[in-house]
């Protein structure tokens, strides 16, 4: 069995599955936890290949149920998507590893002071960031949900609403009472101040 170094970096990387098992968590989440293989490492537009450097690999984390007992079906498709996985968690076996190159993506995640390197997306081998957007669906979703309250919001912003009430300034603090035998002492006046 190769033995390997773990992931000393954040990026993107071309990497294979060697281990894979599935995981529950007291929460009542459930996870396929999957180590790779580090091959090539994104550099701009390049891959730089890592067959000459010592074996290195990485661990994620993909929750395929959420801890409310719900399908992460984003989750469940990125792993049909890259790695072919059918769906079925019986098939999650230390002897049936996916057979395939996949793209990942490791961030730094620190516990206890201590740095290690985790994957946080997985993808097909040849992906190409898009740059985040949603597609048109996904887009109208959220607009059905949240819309009128968001333009509500972005309205008032926009001072077409009405202005929200301004907080009233505080009373002015009375001077503190004179000391006995001074209460009808006046302060000294300053001609300048004088209205005329």
């Amino acid at each position: 069995m190769t033995e390997y170094a773990d992931l000393d970096r954040a990026g993107t990387f071309k990497a294979k599955p060697v281990f894979w098992t599935v995981r529950k968590f007291d929460s009542g989440a459930v996870a396929i936890n999957m180590q790779f293989e580090i091959l090539s490492q994104q550099d701009g537009e390049d891959w730089i290949s890592w067959a000459e450097v010592s074996p290195h690999a990485a661990w994620g984390s993909f929750f395929i149920v959420k801890k409310d007992g719900t399908i992460n079906s984003r989750t469940v498709e990125d792993l049909v998507a890259s790695i072919g996985w059918d769906g079925d968690p019986e098939g999650v076996t230390p002897d049936k590893v996916p057979d395939c190159v996949v793209q990942i993506t490791t961030e730094a995640d620190v516990y206890k002071g201590e740095t290690r390197y985790k994957v946080q997306w997985i993808n097909q081998e040849n992906y190409v960031h898009q740059g985040g957007g949603l597609s048109a669906d996904e887009l109208r979703e959220i607009n059905a949900v949240y819309g009128s309250r968001l333009r509500a919001v972005a309205s008032a912003a926009k001072g077409v609403a009405p202005p929200l009430a301004k907080e009233p300034k505080p009373l002015a603090k009375e001077p503190p009472p004179a000391p006995p035998g001074f209460e009808n002492v006046q302060p000294p006046v300053d001609e300048d101040d004088l209205p005329f």
